[in-house]
């Protein structure tokens, strides 16, 4: 049996137990909106429930790429290991699991207190490390946002009104871009902005010829500002947005799916989604999605509030 394949029975045999938790997790999930500054660099704030139902401690959840970098506040374990690398197991509480490129194994071992979902390339706003150190990791809070991020973990503890939590959150963000000594970056955000609109389509010496810039000076802002070169991201964003499309793994064909998101062929295509789950684009469809569901549905219909303002008004 090959890698791949040793990799693929690995991955099944772990997560067989989590279908129907989608339709759970929906349940007990709520997202909440940010402010107009914070917007543009976090998706959402986001609770739930589900993972301190005993019946969910110590299940694998399947954690594939989603384009996203998110902040976790917890007082419980959580487990991460890569799908195709059983040995390597990272293990802590309140983290940032970062972008991912990979496939990860997650034990939620009580539920999350509250979590901030970060737009992966408005990171780089908010803290000052190398962000190749954040890609497919759990890194420290502390190490990323200072020491200021211990006291805005014990604030959140110290209330169980969500509406305080998610102003405290707002606001330490706020400050946070306020004081920001990385500046915006023009060139690339209007960059990033074009790849996602494309769903990773657009090639990437396109874009630096309509900037006037050179590939390699593309490359260089991506690695300082993302942690990965551009070519790596539109990677991740075509797959993600071809698994976030409506498939039927039994009735419609896989070559048409594969063709609308920009893949050469077929094979090109059950080739990226191996990589990126540990499965074929069949098996993976087949799946409950578990905890991504909220973060692969469209649009996501667990956001209650249209904006921070309506937020605060209630």
């Amino acid at each position: 049996m090959s890698k791949q394949e040793l990799a693929c029975t690995f991955v099944l045999r772990n997560i067989m137990i989590m279908n129907g938790i989608s339709s759970m997790f929906f349940e007990q999930y709520r997202s909440y909106p940010v402010n107009a500054a914070l917007s543009k660099h976090i998706d959402c704030i986001w609770t739930e429930g589900f993972s301190k139902l005993p019946e969910y401690h110590y299940i694998d959840h399947l954690i594939v790429p989603d384009n996203t970098a998110e902040l976790i506040f917890s007082t419980h374990s959580i487990e991460r290991r890569f799908a195709n690398e059983g040995d390597t197991v990272m293990k802590c509480h309140s983290h940032l699991a970062g972008l991912k490129t990979k496939p990860q194994l997650v034990k939620l071992k009580g539920a999350v207190l509250i979590a901030v979902r970060f737009k992966p390339y408005g990171l780089y706003r908010f803290t000052n490390i190398p962000l190749h150190e954040t890609i497919d990791r759990s890194v420290p809070t502390e190490y990323l946002f200072g020491s200021a991020i211990k006291q805005l973990e014990e604030e959140l503890l110290l209330t169980n009104d969500l509406k305080t939590q998610v102003v405290l959150i707002n606001s330490f963000f706020t400050k946070k871009l306020v004081r920001s000594k990385q500046s915006a970056d023009d060139m690339f955000d209007h960059v990033c902005g074009q790849m996602i609109s494309s769903g990773g389509m657009l090639k990437i010496n396109e874009l630096a010829d309509q900037l006037r810039v050179s590939v390699k000076t593309v490359e260089r802002r991506f690695n300082e500002r993302l942690g990965l070169s551009p070519k790596k991201y539109a990677q991740i964003l075509r797959f993600f947005q071809s698994m976030k499309t409506a498939f039927d793994p039994e009735r419609d064909c896989l070559g048409s799916l594969a063709y609308a998101n920009g893949y050469y062929d077929q094979m090109h295509f059950v080739k990226e989604v191996k990589r990126f789950t540990g499965l074929t684009p069949r098996e993976y469809f087949s799946l409950d999605r578990g905890i991504q569901a909220p973060i692969f549905s469209e649009p996501n219909t667990s956001t209650v509030f249209s904006d921070y303002q309506s937020f605060l008004s209630t």
